[in-house]
């Protein structure tokens, strides 16, 4: 067992793996610059021209986040632009409206949103009805004003009780945070399963076939094992946090908490990924099938990780399922609060011991199944050199034997 070779094999790894880590993170935190979503393509129907329909018209017209590029006086005009994609999204005011307000006869505008990008049309939603939140309490006041009623009354009318809004960790609910946290382990569990532990595996397998068990070659090759999944964990570990550091300087993504809390969130995580890596190999002996069939669910995993949608809200059949299968389901919540929160071990403890026994569990079944399919294999082996073996024999002995020919 050469160990400055397997240091060297496995940097170049390591290296590797910070690459493939450092790609997604620099496109996609590139693609989601900008913070706020804003231009939303708009569209606008105002069947009242009243005075205070002008004003929300112009309101709506100076919004940043909305860009208003479509007029009509038909709403079935404003539903086609929406259904051909035209616009995102748009606003109906009706017949009569700034008349019906005078009267207080409490009209209503409508909101047509296409609402297949959830993203888009919930600001649209949140940019319009903060325009007519304003309007609505402006006319209000100049209402009561018209009433003869005193300032101070008007205020403590309109502000009986109010609310005061407060984002706590991450106030601009920026998309890349909520992705990253999440991307960065999901892809280093592609790369430690598919390039590296599951074709080491398979390889240390055949080795492992033609040697004695018994004999001092066995060990050799189990201490290489050891000694490669040692050197590649810690490496992958320190790549992970090289690439946060980097995506902390390049574009500002919150890197908070304890390094030996993020230390024990990912070396536990690892060690959840070498458990089932064993079972994976023990029953795939084809490694690029493999690969097509981890990238074919590999969405899956984030939509069941509990970032996109929490575990609660899920059947809990479905949770059971996914935290005895889905190792990313104990790293994701917790890195992501331990960024975003600076959350302590308290939060983290749940994840890191979710991760350890699915580790503990898939390596005890992992190594059975690994022995018992090394076993099979060195049967099947000297079946088939016996059998090759009985032909050779065979054919020596009609080789040898006289043969007869009739003059």
């Amino acid at each position: 067992m050469n160990i400055s070779k397997i240091l060297k094999e496995e940097f170049a790894r390591v290296i590797s793996v910070l690459i493939t880590l450092l790609v997604p993170l620099i496109l996609i935190s590139y693609a989601y610059k900008l913070v706020y979503i804003n231009d939303i393509p708009y569209g606008i129907c105002n069947n009242d021209d009243s005075a205070l329909s002008r004003n929300i018209v112009s309101q709506i017209e100076n919004h940043p986040g909305l860009n208003v590029i479509y007029y009509t006086d038909s709403q079935e005009d404003l539903q086609k632009a929406i259904q051909e994609k035209k616009i995102t999204a748009g606003i109906i005011i009706p017949k009569d409206f700034g008349n019906d307000v005078s009267l207080r006869k409490s009209p209503s505008v409508l909101f047509l949103i296409d609402d297949t990008n959830m993203m888009i049309g919930g600001n649209a939603l949140s940019y319009a009805g903060t325009v007519i939140g304003t309007l609505n309490a402006g006319v209000q006041m100049k209402m009561m004003q018209g009433y003869n009623m005193y300032a101070t009354n008007i205020t403590s009318t309109m502000g009986t009780f109010s609310y005061v809004e407060r984002l706590l960790y991450d106030p601009t609910g920026s998309y890349i945070r909520n992705i990253m946290y999440t991307l960065i382990p999901l892809v280093l569990q592609m790369t430690f399963i598919t390039k590296f532990i599951i074709p080491l595996l398979n390889e240390k397998k055949k080795e492992l076939t033609s040697v004695n068990i018994k004999s001092r070659e066995t060990v050799y090759i189990i201490l290489d094992i050891i000694l490669r999944i040692i050197i590649m964990s810690i490496g992958c570990v320190a790549a992970s946090f090289i690439v946060l550091l980097i995506g902390r300087k390049m574009f500002f993504l919150p890197l908070r908490g304890d390094i030996f809390i993020y230390a024990g969130i990912m070396c536990t995580f690892l060690f959840s990924l070498i458990g089932i890596s064993f079972f994976i190999s023990a029953i795939v002996d084809n490694t690029a099938l493999f690969l097509q069939g981890y990238l074919m669910f590999n969405s899956a995993f984030v939509l069941l990780s509990g970032v996109t949608y929490p575990l609660y809200m899920m059947p809990k059949k479905l949770v059971a399922f996914v935290k005895m299968f889905l190792p990313l389901v104990h790293v994701a919540i917790p890195l992501k609060f331990l960024n975003l929160k600076g959350a302590g071990w308290d939060a983290a403890i749940p994840g890191i011991y979710g991760s350890l026994r699915f580790g503990i569990i898939w390596l005890i079944i992992g190594i059975i199944s690994f022995t018992i399919k090394i076993m099979i294999m060195k049967k099947k082996k000297n079946i088939d050199e016996k059998e090759e073996n009985d032909t050779k024999i065979q054919s020596e002995i009609n080789e040898k034997e006289p043969v007869f020919t009739l003059e």
